[in-house]
């Protein structure tokens, strides 16, 4: 089963609040614990909210169940994805795009 999600955000006051809500849903649904999964939603919103003009988030599920999110920022330049969201993120930056993974931790015995 193909498991992808594409969202495109206008460049509305509200682009950050929703690419943090789905970002949000992604991150439970890939098993991560409820702070975790609240820290990435966080940084995507105001990521999102600091970026020029509409976005293209896409999600897609990893065969080891992993989730990868990519935010395409059509009407970014070169410097306006900020290095320290994908510090946060764990992402790479490439040209425009920000791509990062999304992985259940690993459980940890005794």
């Amino acid at each position: 089963m193909n498991r992808t999600l594409q969202l495109d955000l206008a460049d509305t006051r509200h682009k950050g609040a929703v690419a943090g809500q789905v970002v949000l849903g992604v991150a439970v649904a890939a098993g991560l614990p409820p702070l975790a999964a609240s820290r990435q939603a966080r940084a995507v919103r105001s990521l999102c909210d600091a970026l020029p003009g509409g976005l293209r988030l896409s999600a897609r599920e990893e065969p080891d169940g992993a989730r990868t999110i990519a935010i395409d920022a059509p009407g970014a330049g070169s410097g306006d994805l900020p290095p320290a969201a994908a510090e946060v993120l764990g992402a790479s930056i490439d040209g425009r795009e920000l791509v990062f993974v999304l992985r259940r931790p690993p459980l940890r015995s005794r």
